[in-house]
């Protein structure tokens, strides 16, 4: 058995140490492990007395030299993977290093753009603010026609209805002039139409432009039925001087019979 064993020469340990050394990484904990292991391997052998240069190795130095190389193989196994999981690592770092700087700039980003959206909530606030007192005031405004308007129709309907009023008393005394007058058969009793009656709008303002553009053509309606009711009441004047001068005549002709009258009774006496 123990010939069957391989023999480690000189040959074969400066092969391998020139491979360890070719299959080093550049970590510190690869080397820690193959130094400690070589350091180790040194120490036992030198403890056995044995020179590694001229003298074969006994199987139980050969055992604990396979035992320790298989360890250093696995300790430079372990120390590949570490920096392959510590390249992975830094890797993921970096990585995550980036992705905050993206949220970073994102975030900036975001704020902005909530700080321009303030912006132009307070922009619209104020428009909206200036739109609302236009608003008001021309509501007022409106409002304030609107009075007008009815205070106008109000004043134009009692006018009208004094004028309607004036027209039947006037009537009634022409009637009765003539009716006692003497000549009340040749001349006819004079006859004045009733004033037409206007039709003043009273139908219910609408909103927004409609109820503006109605108010406007109510307002119009009344000034012209105001010059209208002026120009029917300079008529009625007119007709109230001619029924002055008709009682005037009639007076004058009534004077003429009585006189007549008077003549031919004194003439009938003599």
């Amino acid at each position: 058995q123990v010939a069957s064993k391989p023999r480690l020469t000189s040959t074969r340990r400066a092969h391998e140490q020139e491979q360890s050394q070719e299959n080093v990484p550049p970590t510190s904990l690869l080397n820690t492990a193959e130094s400690d292991s070589m350091a180790y391997v040194k120490n036992a052998l030198r403890n056995m007395n044995h020179d590694l240069e001229t003298k074969d190795l006994t199987p139980a130095a050969l055992q604990a030299i396979e035992m320790l190389y298989s360890e250093r193989c696995y300790w430079q196994n372990h120390a590949t993977s570490m920096s392959d999981e510590c390249t992975k690592v830094t890797s993921s770092l970096s990585q995550m290093q980036r992705e905050k700087q993206r949220d970073a700039d994102t975030i900036d980003s975001l704020k902005k753009e909530n700080q321009q959206s303030l912006m132009r909530v307070s922009a619209l606030t104020m428009e909206h603010r200036e739109v609302k007192n236009h608003w008001l005031a021309e509501k007022s405004d409106l409002q304030t026609r609107i009075f007008q308007v009815q205070a106008l129709n109000t004043q134009s309907s009692g006018t009208l209805k004094k004028c309607e009023k004036d027209f039947v008393k006037l009537q009634n005394q022409l009637a009765k002039i003539v009716k006692d007058g003497n000549k009340a058969q040749a001349k006819p009793a004079i006859m004045m139409s009733l004033p037409v009656k206007k039709n003043l709008s009273q139908e219910s303002a609408a909103q927004g432009s409609a109820a503006a553009l109605l108010k406007d053509v109510e307002l119009q309606a009344a000034k012209k039925t105001i010059t209208t009711l002026d120009a029917e009441n300079q008529t009625l004047r007119n007709s109230m001087e001619a029924l002055k001068r008709n009682v005037d005549e009639l007076n004058e002709s009534l004077e003429t019979a009585v006189r007549l009258s008077e003549v031919q009774t004194r003439q009938n006496l003599e």
